[in-house]
């Protein structure tokens, strides 16, 4: 199994899952995350990987190129990029997988991905003050929302777009617009006897300084 994590919301993009762990694996999982997430080629994405002949292959290095994502790979026996993704699948496991037993595959992939959407929908994350993926992206939405109204409201009153607004709760108060600075992803193929990693960090063409 593969998966891809937005290490910001910890939100789980895409996913496979194959009886081997070949290129297609994690070419599969990448493709899933990208197509949800579409950041477009220019967005200046890094895609960071342990030293998986998965993700050295030519195969998986070219749709990198595709999407215009620049590799990068761990040094030789460092293991502290796995601690997200190994959280993951540890959950996985604890949660929904240990002992049971499962008739067909079929079912076992079934059971899994209820656990993932259930994961983004539902689960609470302590790294995201106790709210679930989903519900994390969902209040940043809404501060970027609220961002750009009072940035046309600052416009129409004439002050310009100088990024400085009163706040809502105290006149005296005055505030930046929230900024997203970063977005990572990190991706993971795992089977009972190996484990390979894989990080995306997803830099605007833009940021604040």
């Amino acid at each position: 199994m593969a998966v891809v994590i937005d290490l910001f919301s910890r939100k789980v993009l895409g996913w496979s899952m194959r009886p081997d762990m070949q290129r297609d694996l994690v070419i599969d999982a990448l493709e899933m995350a990208w197509f949800k997430r579409n950041p477009g080629k220019e967005a200046g994405l890094i895609f960071h990987s342990d030293r998986g002949s998965q993700y050295a292959s030519d195969d998986f290095s070219a749709v990198l190129r595709d999407h215009g994502i620049t590799p990068s790979m761990s040094r030789k026996g460092n293991c502290w990029d796995n601690a997200c993704s190994e959280t993951l699948f540890g959950s996985l496991k604890v949660e929904r997988l240990h002992g049971r037993r499962f008739e067909t595959i079929r079912a076992a992939k079934d059971e899994t991905i209820s656990w993932l959407l259930w994961y983004n929908r539902t689960r609470m994350h302590s790294t995201l003050n106790y709210v679930s993926p989903v519900q994390f992206e969902q209040r940043l939405d809404g501060c970027c929302s609220e961002d750009r109204r009072m940035r046309c409201e600052a416009i129409e009153a004439g002050r310009g777009n100088d990024g400085l607004w009163k706040s809502p709760e105290n006149d005296s108060a005055v505030f930046r617009p929230f900024h997203r600075p970063w977005k990572s992803i990190e991706a993971d193929s795992h089977i009972p006897t190996a484990t390979t990693t894989t990080r995306m960090i997803i830099f605007p063409q833009n940021p604040a300084r």
